[in-house]
């Protein structure tokens, strides 16, 4: 069984620290490019309701799996806008075509980040109801549905 290893990100530092190291691994001419899967928490999340927690699963293919709880709560607008060293940032990240994300129902997670942050995430796959989507089409079962 693999080793899942979880940090807390509730500072501009971190977030600036996590932003150059998810630039630099899909930047690399390393044929292998870990696929971010997200998660969005909050009250009522949509676009009236409030985010809380980002989290954000990385699979890079060693025993240790990577998960990042990022405290938007506390963190508010700096989550998404703080910068790098690589002058990106979270936003940058969510927005760029060529890094692959998974989102796990995505309808008010995606609703949420455009109204709050501004973000349109870009190359995105769906889960939910136990099918995977992309960019509104379904391309694979991913679970069997009972009945």
């Amino acid at each position: 069984m693999r080793e899942i290893k979880t940090d807390i990100i509730n500072t501009t530092k971190q977030i600036g620290y996590l932003v150059d190291w998810l630039i630099l691994r899909h930047a690399s001419p390393e044929p292998y490019k870990p696929t971010l899967y997200i998660d969005l928490e909050g009250v009522n999340l949509c676009r009236v309701g409030s985010l809380s927690i980002f989290t954000l699963l990385i699979d890079i293919d060693i025993p240790t799996i990577r998960v990042y709880l990022i405290d938007v709560h506390s963190l508010d607008s700096r989550a998404s806008n703080t910068a790098g060293i690589k002058q990106q940032t979270l936003k940058d990240v969510l927005q760029d075509e060529r890094i692959p994300k998974v989102f796990f129902d995505v309808r008010n997670d995606s609703d949420a980040l455009f109204t709050h942050f501004g973000i349109a995430a870009r190359d995105r796959k769906y889960l939910a109801y136990g099918e995977c989507y992309e960019d509104d089409h379904e391309i694979q079962k991913v679970v069997k549905r009972p009945g």
